[in-house]
């Protein structure tokens, strides 16, 4: 996630798409962990914004860093 993110900033992409996760659990796993959208209602793309991701980036470095 981490080195995706960082490609995300470097390219300016507006968001990331997991298509086709390996299975159910994984999916569920990106959905309810990284807060991931069911963009195809049925859980074979998911989506979630650049602005997310790098607040969510930007969240676990200031745990690591207190």
């Amino acid at each position: 996630m981490l080195v995706a993110t960082l490609f995300m900033a470097e390219t300016d992409c507006s968001g990331l798409r997991l298509i086709s996760p390996i299975n159910e659990q994984v999916a569920s796993y990106y959905i309810d962990q990284h807060g991931f959208k069911d963009i195809s209602g049925n859980k074979l793309i998911l989506y979630r914004e650049a602005d997310a991701l790098f607040r969510w980036l930007q969240q676990g470095t200031d745990k690591h860093c207190d």
